[in-house]
């Protein structure tokens, strides 16, 4: 079992149009900090990894179905290795 299998089994929640998620670019450190490609999020979650591209760079969100699972593993990669979820408004 991979890293990200292992900190999304078993999922937590149900998908939401409304769990929050970091800003693009934090989204794009924190898997970079757990040492995760965008491949293998992708792979986690059942998207392409266009797709977490895209949610990297702000040029898109991800949907109700994934939403609340990608959301879940940046908390835990953000836990794991003690730093925020996100950062403060006006910061990047």
């Amino acid at each position: 079992m991979s890293k990200i299998h292992a900190l999304l089994d078993p999922p937590k929640s149900q998908g939401s149009d409304e769990a929050p998620l970091p800003i693009p670019s934090r989204r794009a450190l924190l898997r970079r900090l757990q040492g995760l490609t965008q491949l293998q999020v992708a792979d986690a979650l059942g998207v392409t990894r266009g797709a977490v591209a895209m949610w990297e760079n702000g040029r898109n969100e991800p949907g109700a179905t994934v939403r609340a699972q990608y959301a879940e593993l940046l908390r835990l990669i953000a836990e794991r290795h003690g730093v925020p979820f996100d950062l403060p408004e006006g910061k990047s």
